[in-house]
């Protein structure tokens, strides 16, 4: 009797033992991602995916007013294809309330008023601790002059490159799962 007794204690701390250590094992190795921002530190927890994209607005299209329109989010690579679509409908829609029948294009254009561009750079991030809306960490947010009578796609394609260049540093940081080397970020 007492040999059962002894031996269902023994049974019931080796379990809740195993429990235990089974706990901190798997706490341990359950992934996470810590992002440090301005606010403080974020745990993301495991990451699933990361965006990175630019959102791009303009000052000054639609009238003198410098409020920011949006023109789209691009990807990091190969932003222009994406602004090349969204300013070719936005040119659409221009051309539509002309009174003549001159055409407009974007690669034509030079604005007849000083313009501002405004390029913020975003990583998405979907997690664990992030499932239902990704969490969006700002890299940086640039405001770029569009001058008057100078080749507006000229202009655009030039703060891109100048972006890219000045947050190659802070992007390659932040990312969990894409490679720098992928993105040119850092030097091989």
């Amino acid at each position: 009797m007492l040999n059962s007794r002894l031996f269902s204690t023994f049974l019931l701390i080796l379990t809740v033992l195993s429990v235990g250590f089974g706990y901190i094992y798997y706490s341990n190795k359950k992934s996470t991602n810590i992002l440090h921002t301005n606010f403080g530190d974020v745990n993301l927890g495991e990451v699933y995916q990361e965006k990175i994209v630019i959102k791009v607005e303009i000052a000054g299209f639609f009238d003198d007013s410098l409020k920011f329109e949006e023109v789209t989010y691009a990807p990091i690579i190969g932003p222009m294809e994406n602004i090349d679509d969204a300013m070719s409908e936005i040119f659409m829609r221009l051309n539509s309330y002309k009174n003549d029948s001159s055409e407009i294009k974007f690669d034509e254009a030079k604005p007849k008023v000083d313009m501002k561009l405004k390029l913020s750079t975003q990583i998405l991030y979907s997690s664990d601790n992030f499932k239902d809306s990704p969490f969006i960490f700002n890299i940086e947010e640039k405001t770029y002059d569009l001058k008057k009578g100078e080749s507006l796609r000229l202009n655009i394609e030039k703060a891109l490159k100048d972006n890219f260049e000045s947050i190659k540093n802070d992007l390659s940081t932040n990312l969990f799962l894409t490679n720098p080397l992928d993105l040119e970020l850092i030097e091989k």
